[in-house]
């Protein structure tokens, strides 16, 4: 990673050019989740410190002790090399931190990578990475690589012919032999979506049920559909999680 730089008052490493991208939180929501995690004296997965600054959608994603619940079917253990990108608040890092595994954690919001680097500032096997999702790079390879809540934002922030496919190679190209890529992503046609619940990202009943998603709104998959993406890339053996009820 010689492209990279330690910031040593935020705890992260840096590409010394790059300042970060503005995300939809906002500044006072992220202000917010960061102090409480500079004051919680409980950082852990299971903090009641952080479960009581919970107040909001934004502070439910990032600091929910649920979080990791996607994680806990998988065979992670410790030592395995993992690359999480998109880790956004580092619920998710933590919990990885905390299993053993040797984490880097790729993010590209500033603010959020600040608050994921405080979260899991006394786990040594933990890196924090500010830097573009797609455009990171690294020598290293890794036996899981985890797109937890990104590939929806292809569509938004990658230009490219095919923004689904192309964010899914980037990611696999980092798996050793034998690795795996995880996939968390919402389920365009899920049981509340037919019960006319607004999807989740445009607040619209039936939006991505109609297949309404234009170029650059963030877009979502079933399952079919995401098969084909991942076929298309070259990765063929796949098993599908799906939390309960829906």
């Amino acid at each position: 990673m010689q492209d990279y730089v330690q910031d040593h008052k935020l705890n992260l490493l840096r590409r010394q050019e790059f300042l970060g991208i503005a995300l939809a939180d906002g500044e006072e929501a992220e202000r917010r989740m960061h102090e409480a995690v500079c004051r919680a004296g409980d950082r852990s997965t299971f903090s009641a410190d952080l479960a009581e600054a919970i107040i909001d959608w934004p502070s439910e994603y990032h600091l929910s002790r649920r979080r990791h619940c996607l994680l806990r079917p998988l065979a992670i253990r410790a030592g395995d090399k993992v690359l999480e990108l998109g880790c956004g608040g580092g619920a998710i890092t933590r919990f990885l931190g905390e299993l053993g595994a040797e984490v880097i954690a790729v993010e590209a919001s500033l603010p959020r990578a600040s608050i994921a680097s405080e979260r899991c500032r006394d786990l040594p096997n933990v890196k924090i990475v500010l830097d573009e999702v797609f455009d990171f790079q690294t020598s290293e390879r890794f036996d899981w690589v985890l797109l937890v809540g990104v590939l929806q934002y292809a569509t938004v922030f990658l230009d490219v012919a095919d923004p689904v496919n192309h964010c899914l190679a980037t990611a696999a190209r980092f798996l050793n032999p034998g690795g795996k890529l995880v996939v968390a992503v919402n389920n365009k046609l899920g049981l509340k979506y037919f019960n006319g619940c607004g999807e989740d990202h445009v607040g619209v009943p039936f939006y991505g049920i109609q297949g309404l998603y234009g170029r650059h709104t963030p877009q979502t998959f079933g399952r079919h559909e995401l098969e084909a993406h991942l076929t298309s890339i070259g990765l063929d053996h796949k098993d599908f999680y799906y939390p309960f009820p829906d």
